[in-house]
């Protein structure tokens, strides 16, 4: 059996089924991306999420009761409590007779870490509105170049 060429009107009639289904793609995107927007927006769905994560963040980090105060809250998931204990093996361990020499250094050493983290920390929270007004300028340029390339002119795909 010998397969001949598709014509000139199937191959338009082909580019133009693409073109038509990239367009209802677009168009149902944006229905869905309308009807999210309008369901978040709604009091009652605000109020579920509020209520969901406040329940989340209580029963993680909920102070233990007095029979469970000698285990720490890591200790409700023993696999995760396993993962944590395998990492802090890794950490190098202070040890040693612990003298008065050492305590200074050792205070002084975290202080200037923390005031190194204390400033790295005021650094990003200063960038973060330049940083994300970038993301959102190219989150659009990207978005108008899917656009522009969605909807070849004519029939030809490009």
């Amino acid at each position: 059996m010998k397969l001949s060429a598709p014509s000139d009107e199937e191959i338009r009639r082909a580019e133009r089924r693409l073109i038509d289904a990239r367009r209802e793609l677009a168009a149902s995107r944006g229905r869905a991306r309308a009807a999210v927007r309008a369901t978040l927006a709604k009091p009652t769905t605000l109020l579920g999420v509020a209520l969901a994560a406040g329940a989340a963040g209580y029963f993680l980090f909920r102070r233990p009761a007095p029979a469970e105060a000698a285990t720490n809250w890591l200790s409700r998931w023993p696999a995760l409590g396993a993962h944590w204990e395998a990492l802090r093996s890794h950490l190098p361990s202070v040890g040693g007779p612990s003298t008065a020499a050492t305590a200074t250094t050792a205070a002084g050493a975290t202080s200037l870490v923390g005031i190194v983290l204390a400033f790295a920390a005021r650094y990003a929270m200063q960038q973060l509105p330049r940083i994300g007004l970038q993301v959102i300028e190219q989150a659009l340029r990207r978005q108008r170049a899917v656009a522009v390339r969605a909807y070849p002119s004519g029939t030809a795909l490009h």
